[in-house]
């Protein structure tokens, strides 16, 4: 199946339950490429769900300055802030810099130098 932007018309990749570890991989790299600008600007998040210990990663890049923030997660956890579940209930583990930047995107200095522009 091809997916589905214009940009990967023709880039071809089987059913995720049939694909190699090696393949998905390479379809990770290739959304990184083909996605740069959206990631880059905080539109999108990269996450690798198939993880063996049930969690996976979830990359935020920061929309003002490109840092890129990586959070282990779990799986299921993550499922439940999808859902509409408070992100404060699903991960009281992380400060709320950290899940701001879960939400935003925003790095810790980029979101302090936002809040001290709208204070004045």
């Amino acid at each position: 199946m091809a997916i589905g932007s214009g940009a990967e018309i023709g880039v071809k990749f089987g059913m995720w339950k049939d694909m190699t570890e090696q393949d998905k991989q390479a379809w990770y790299d290739h959304v990184r490429i083909v996605w740069a600008g959206n990631l880059m600007a905080g539109y999108a998040t990269i996450g690798y769900p198939d993880r063996k210990d049930g969690n996976m990663l979830l990359n935020k890049v920061c929309p003002n300055c490109g840092t890129e923030t990586v959070f282990n997660l779990n799986k299921k956890d993550y499922d439940e802030w999808m859902r509409g579940k408070l992100i404060q209930t699903v991960f009281p583990e992380f400060t709320p810099m950290q899940r701001e930047t879960m939400i935003t995107g925003f790095c810790e200095p980029c979101w302090e130098a936002l809040m001290i522009d709208e204070d004045e």
